[in-house]
């Protein structure tokens, strides 16, 4: 609930004063970025690449009473199952760079296929410029005590020669001070700055309103962990 309400605070800030009523989040995930936007009583659908994302969307969406209208989609190919009629389109939680520069161009035409005239892009990510230059590898985080469980997780981020960057997140599950069971996770990520997604965004008759910090620690985009972008379709 806490967290509900620090995101419905974020969405109140990022959208005051803007006519907005019907939207679209094309990387949904688990929704638990996107469903505040019908607790503050938005018109909200969703998509997602993933069954398994979509399913545990439902499952929050039930548990919070928000309606919302989802569909399994790859962000690539929004135009085969929507028509133009959100007046924001969202790509959240650090989507867009789990594919390359070519098919970020590619998922952002397809966002922009599905706006009403007037209509707004939104979308965040991670700081790639900062994670660039700092080139940082490990990350610790204090233990999460969960029912006779103390969980300890670690970041361990692998900067490939092809460009790309592996976050691996280990966990270590420990009972009565000894480790009963491991998991490692993988994800892939194409790192991307803050230039190119501009540029991209602003080729495609977009003037950018608003593009801020979302860390509580910071306000310099610079050197914040995560940013968000909101733009709009430039009147012809």
């Amino acid at each position: 609930k806490e967290r509900d309400e620090r995101i419905k605070n974020f969405w109140q800030y990022v959208l005051h004063g803007l006519c907005i009523k019907k939207i679209h989040d094309c990387s949904i995930g688990t929704g638990q970025t996107t469903l505040a936007l019908g607790m503050l009583g938005y018109e909200v659908s969703g998509s997602d690449i993933s069954k398994e994302m979509i399913e545990k969307c439902e499952k929050n969406a039930k548990e919070r009473k928000v309606s919302v209208k989802l569909k399994v989609c790859d962000f690539r190919e929004l135009s085969k199952y929507y028509e133009k009629e959100f007046d924001i389109v969202m790509s959240t939680s650090n989507s867009l760079p789990h594919v390359n520069r070519q098919d970020i161009k590619v998922a952002l035409r397809q966002m922009d296929q599905l706006l009403n005239p007037d209509g707004y892009i939104y979308l965040d990510t991670r700081n790639w410029d900062k994670i660039l230059r700092e080139h940082q590898r490990f990350y610790f985080y204090d233990p999460i005590d969960k029912d006779s469980q103390e969980i300890h997780m670690t970041q361990v981020w692998d900067y490939n020669l092809d460009g790309t960057i592996t976050f691996n997140v280990l966990y270590a599950f420990e009972e009565e001070g000894r480790i009963v069971r491991e998991e490692v996770n993988s994800t892939y990520y194409y790192p991307i700055l803050r230039k190119e997604i501009e540029e991209m965004i602003c080729d495609m008759g977009y003037e950018i309103v608003r593009e801020e910090s979302m860390d509580a620690k910071t306000n310099d985009i610079d050197e914040c962990d995560w940013y968000y972008i909101l733009a709009k379709k430039k009147n012809n």
